[in-house]
């Protein structure tokens, strides 16, 4: 049986769209809850590079933001010339979907590259199902600190 071609976890969080778009699109943010880019750095401008936390491996991601869509889409892979744009974020303001002003939706969705084994699959499932919670826990926390 094979399993899905995508994936999607999601999550309401108290904050405005663009204290979550400012969480999901840089190497602060991404330090904080990416687990397959474990001390998330930012080595050229949009290129992100960090450590997985499953093998230990130097991991890429170049990062695409369109604000007035508060869409990020992550290219990676295992070397800067290798990236695949297979992992994508999207912010959705809560009046759009009938909550909160003060509320958004956070998304998190990834695609099947052609070549992923199904166990490879299956990790990344669960792990965005934690990632998710991560993010938006974090957004939660930092908007009610009042960061960012």
């Amino acid at each position: 049986m094979t399993l899905p071609l995508m994936h999607c976890a999601a999550r309401l969080c108290t904050a405005t769209p663009d204290q979550a778009l400012a969480h999901l699109r840089g190497a602060a943010g991404m330090a904080r809850w990416c687990l397959g880019m474990l001390e998330t750095r930012e080595i050229e401008p949009g290129l992100m590079s960090g450590r997985s936390l499953f093998n230990g491996a130097t991991v890429y991601a170049r990062l695409v933001c369109d604000e007035s869509q508060r869409r990020v889409d992550y290219a990676v892979g295992g070397s800067p010339a290798a990236l695949m744009p297979w992992i994508h974020a999207q912010v959705t303001p809560g009046r759009q979907l009938g909550y909160r002003d003060d509320q958004c939706m956070v998304a998190l969705w990834a695609c099947r590259p052609q070549a992923m084994s199904e166990a490879s699959w299956q990790r990344v499932m669960r792990t965005h199902e934690t990632e998710i919670d991560l993010i938006a826990q974090q957004i939660d926390a930092d908007a009610a600190a009042g960061r960012r």
